[in-house]
């Protein structure tokens, strides 16, 4: 049986994992409308991050009412799955850490309860990082839903073990951040040094999430 790990990174998990199917585990939330205005805390996804927002502030677009928006879960993944065919660089999926609202032009997708969440999104950010989005928008299709995503096989360790494992990838992808960071801060490099260094560590940063979360 061919998972998808082994569809989009050529990488064969461990034979000790089990075998889910995809929509099992990830499922997009349809319901979770923000009526009567229950939820005020305001969010956004920005460059890979769910930050939080003023809801006060009238910068920018806003909508007649925030009665449509939807309500975030801490936990929850949210995935930005529009402009596919012209934004090809954005980072498409953060994983919050807030209780709050965004809006219905994401998908916001739960984990089962027998998964670790933030191991099934670095699961969708390996996915992203492999381009695999813009094939399922191919043509002049802009935009998907969750719901279009095959449903394919997937192969994965238990919950204890894919704590441990974001435990450990957390921790190198830490000291690679740092690591850009400094690079990033010396004034004393060149910027065709400093742009070759931090591809690098991009590239290494990436490679990491692929291989650890694929078992490899």
């Amino acid at each position: 049986m061919i998972t998808l790990q082994e569809i989009i990174h050529g990488i064969i998990p461990p034979k000790d994992w089990g075998l889910y199917k995809f929509k099992q585990i990830l499922k997009a939330k349809k319901t979770n409308k923000n009526y009567g205005m229950i939820e005020k805390n305001l969010l956004s996804l920005s460059y890979g991050r769910i930050i939080e927002k003023d809801i006060e502030n009238n910068e920018g677009l806003v909508p007649e009412s925030f009665e449509s928006y939807q309500i975030v879960e801490k936990g929850d993944i949210v995935m930005r799955l529009t402009d596919l065919q012209n934004d090809k660089r954005s980072l498409r999926q953060a994983y919050s850490l807030h209780k709050g609202i965004i809006t219905s032009a994401y998908d916001v997708v739960s984990v089962s309860q027998e998964h670790y969440d933030k191991y099934w999104f670095y699961f969708l950010y390996a996915t992203d990082l492999a381009k695999f989005y813009y094939s399922l928008g191919g043509g002049v299709r802009q935009s998907i839903k969750f719901d279009n995503f095959p449903n394919y096989w997937v192969s994965a360790p238990d919950k204890k073990i894919q704590l441990q494992i974001v435990e450990k990838l957390e921790k190198e992808l830490n000291k690679i951040d740092a690591l850009i960071q400094k690079v990033a801060g010396r004034r004393s490099l060149i910027v065709a040094e400093t742009n070759s260094f931090l591809s690098i560590l991009n590239e290494k940063r990436a490679s990491l999430i692929i291989n650890m979360i694929s078992g490899n």
